[in-house]
């Protein structure tokens, strides 16, 4: 019985060894094998340096949405912005990959030999100095000129040369918008200023343009409104559509002898200006010239000119002086409308036709004297000159235009050189009235018809 218990306590000792044996075995599986390590990407070589500028005052440069350079304004074809690095490999279950490419360098702007500002392989075709003003190569192998980086300063003085060439054009808009200039020299370089060239630098006061500049551009000097003193040269021969527009501070200008043609509102609101004298050589005045000249006192107008275009002296409210030129043979619409201090006017003999409203509302014009050659006063003429007293109608009128001398309240002599064949046709109905010699014989009767009772007709002398 004893052999018996300790034959069954070795059974289960083997029992339970063998257990915990078969347990281990099924908790812990085989060992994997090692993973192979990834490979390192190697090294891209270094970017290029680009070359040094040479000394010079950096332009404005930015770069554009799609990453290439921008200088002033001119988009070049050089990118600015460097490529992406490729990404490098990824291990597999090892060490990083290699490192991406490095991305290639920018390029610097510079000054090349020439002068010019370059990017890389291109010209941008200006150069800059250190006097901050910029400088574009023109056709003829001269620079025109602009403000650049010169933009704020207060005073400015423009080479006759750059780089060994002349500097002959101040270019459009070159200065516009300059509101701290005061004072501008000009070279004798100069042969063009260009329209808009010095628009609405309004603290500029004085300019002197040299002799070799041959025009004034469109808007050149517009609404510079301190500008009170200008010297044009002797060689200048236009100035152009609102060259000197809205400059109210200008109290004088001489127009040299060399100028034939001022054009379209070129000293419009020139309220400051006392008196002008335009020279023989002027042949033509742009509409609205002068008009609304309201200091403008006395007017000479040159032999030279052959007409005087609409509302060239329009609502010139002090004008009280005027001689117009002997070659004059039209006076446009409107021309001397609302000059309420003019008292007399001589129209000379070579003038055929005064337009309509031409001396409109010249509530202050007392003597009119009319001239041989005309033919055609046209509507509204001298209505409104309330202080007219009397007017001779030359032998050579042959339609007096609608209302003509309506409004002329103290009109009470009107003498027809020739009274034969009148007759007033009713603007605005269908009336016609044919005149007697008798009926225009009388200067008071025939003031009467003229300015009242036949007032809304149109004349026609048959």
């Amino acid at each position: 019985m004893k052999y018996l218990k300790v034959l069954v306590s070795v059974v289960l000792c083997i029992v339970l060894v063998c257990s915990l044996a078969a347990c281990n075995e099924s908790a812990a599986g085989p060992r994997g094998e090692k993973g192979e390590q990834g490979i390192r990407g190697e090294q891209g070589p270094q970017g290029i340096q680009g070359e040094k500028g040479e000394d010079g005052l950096t332009p404005t440069v930015t770069v554009s949405e799609d990453g290439y350079w921008v200088i002033n304004s001119i988009k070049t074809n050089t990118k600015a912005l460097g490529e992406d690095g490729k990404n490098g490999l990824n291990g597999q279950d090892g060490a990083d990959g290699k490192n991406g490419t490095d991305g290639k360098d920018g390029v610097t702007p510079h000054v090349g030999e020439n002068g010019n500002w370059w990017i890389g392989d291109f010209d941008t075709g200006y150069a800059m100095v250190n006097d901050g003003l910029e400088y574009y190569p023109l056709p003829d192998g001269t620079y025109g000129v602009a403000c650049g980086r010169a933009k704020y300063m207060d005073k400015i003085v423009i080479p006759a040369t750059h780089s060994g060439k002349a500097v002959t054009r101040i270019l459009d808009y070159g200065f516009s918008g300059c509101t701290n200039l005061l004072n501008i020299t000009i070279p004798d370089s100069i042969t063009s200023i260009c329209d808009y060239a010095f628009y609405k630098c309004s603290n500029l006061v004085s300019v002197t343009i040299c002799n070799s500049a041959a025009n004034v551009g469109g808007y050149a000097f517009a609404d510079c409104t301190s500008l009170d003193s200008v010297i044009l040269g002797n060689s200048i021969t236009g100035i152009g559509d609102y060259a000197f527009y809205n400059c109210p501070s200008l109290t004088n200008i001489a127009i040299p002898n060399s100028v034939t043609g001022i054009g379209m509102m070129a000293f419009k609101g020139c309220s400051s200006l006392a008196s002008i004298i335009i020279p023989d050589s002027v042949i033509d005045i742009g509409d609205y010239a002068f008009n609304e000249c309201i200091g403008l006192k006395s007017v000479t107008i040159g032999n030279g000119l052959r007409s005087i275009g609409a509302s060239v002296f329009q609502n010139c409210s002090s004008l009280t002086n005027i001689i117009i030129g002997n070659n004059v043979k039209s006076i446009g619409d409107s021309a001397f409308e609302y000059c309420t201090s003019l008292t007399d006017i001589i129209i000379p003999d070579k003038v055929t036709s005064i337009g309509y409203g031409s001396f409109f509302g010249c509530s202050s014009l007392a003597n009119v004297t009319i001239g041989e050659s005309v033919t055609c006063i046209e509507g509204v003429a001298f209505a409104d000159c309330s202080n007219l007293l009397s007017i001779i109608i030359p032998d050579s009128v042959t339609s007096i235009g609608n209302s003509a001398f309506g409004g002329c309240l103290s009109l009470a002599d009107v003498t027809f050189k020739n009274v034969k064949g009148w007759m007033a046709d009713e603007t605005y109905g269908d009336t016609v009235k044919f005149f007697s010699e008798d009926d225009l014989s009388n200067t008071s009767t025939a003031a009467t018809c003229l300015t009242s009772s036949f007032r809304y007709y149109a004349w026609t002398r048959r």
